[in-house]
């Protein structure tokens, strides 16, 4: 299709959104150099571990956007567990939780909700968000099946599951508060986390 027939097209109103969107993609694939910072070093470490067939495939977390959004959730807990106790990492936290915002807006966007409701959804995420910090902040202090209970209700919620999965979940999420409760502040600054491996019924 020759150019000035693909913007005489693109220019209509009900194809204004996509190309706004599709002008974005191309700007923040081709020409815009991303500053490292360590708060999105860390948010990419979250992904990618989350993003580990473990949890789907031998655990049996559901493979969607809502059992993607359930681990995610667990590993950016892991990290601001970590940082609440620490005064010099406060400005990393409020910082990850911002990354944590444009990407979760991100990916509204692009699975096309619109420009309206975006603000409201993130912020009913977030707020789901920080209840599961706070849940699961009691679970890996507490000596009884507190954090089991919680992971059941909220990654395994309205679906059958093996009772075990929820416990080899807790297990690896005590060990990772342990790990990185060991480390120095200067990890996280670098953009440091290493969550180890991801949980496994071999390992237990």
């Amino acid at each position: 299709m020759p150019l000035d027939r693909c913007l005489s097209v693109l220019l209509k109103p009900k194809y204004i959104d996509f190309a706004v969107k599709f002008a974005a993609y191309i700007k923040r694939k081709f020409f815009f150099k991303e500053v490292w910072c360590p708060e999105k070093a860390l948010y990419d470490s979250v992904v990618a571990q989350s993003r580990s067939p473990s949890f789907f495939v031998e655990l049996g977390v559901p493979d969607t956007p809502i059992g993607r959004f359930e681990v995610l959730a667990m590993h950016l807990f892991l990290l601001m567990y970590r940082f609440r106790s620490d005064k010099e990492l406060f400005s990393l936290a409020r910082a990850l939780s911002q990354v944590a915002v444009n990407d979760l807006e991100q990916d509204l966007r692009e699975m096309g909700v619109g420009d309206l409701s975006v603000g409201l959804k993130v912020k009913s995420l977030m707020e789901g968000l920080y209840g599961r910090f706070g849940v699961y902040a009691d679970g890996v202090v507490s000596g009884d099946d507190l954090l089991e209970r919680a992971i059941e209700r909220n990654v395994f919620a309205d679906i059958d599951f093996d009772s075990d999965a929820s416990k080899y979940i807790a297990i690896y999420l005590r060990r990772v508060v342990v790990s990185f409760g060991s480390l120095p502040s200067e990890n996280f600054l670098n953009g440091d986390a290493d969550f180890g491996m991801p949980p496994s019924r071999e390992e237990y």
